[in-house]
C-alpha cells in the first residue's frame, strides 16, 4: 500500500485515517474527494451513499465533489474503498 500526493498540494487531513480506511477495505485504490460545489475547482465526481459512482477528467453532470489530490494504491481487486464519515 502506498499513498500518492501531488507535489503542489499540502493537505490538512488525517493521513492515518485514510490509510486505515484503505487497508481495512479490499479495494485496489482509494481516491479522496471533497465536497466542492463549484467553489474552488471543477466538480468531476458524483458520490452516492459514500461511494464514487461517476468520476471523469471533465466536468461530470450532477457532480458535487472534486479530488483532494490524494490517492492510495494497493492490491488488484476492483472494489472501491468506503471512507468513514
Amino acid at each position: 500500500m502506498f499513498l500518492i500526493l501531488y507535489s503542489d498540494s499540502y493537505l490538512e487531513c488525517d493521513y492515518a485515517a485514510v490509510e486505515q480506511a484503505f487497508v481495512s477495505s479490499s479495494a485496489a485504490a482509494l481516491l479522496k474527494l471533497y465536497r466542492n460545489d463549484d467553489r474552488w475547482n471543477r466538480n468531476n465526481a458524483y458520490c452516492l451513499d459514500g461511494q464514487i459512482v461517476q468520476h471523469s477528467k471533465k466536468e461530470a453532470p450532477h457532480a458535487r465533489h472534486a479530488p483532494y489530490r490524494l490517492r492510495a494504491r494497493g492490491d488488484a481487486s476492483r472494489r472501491v474503498a468506503r471512507l468513514p464519515r
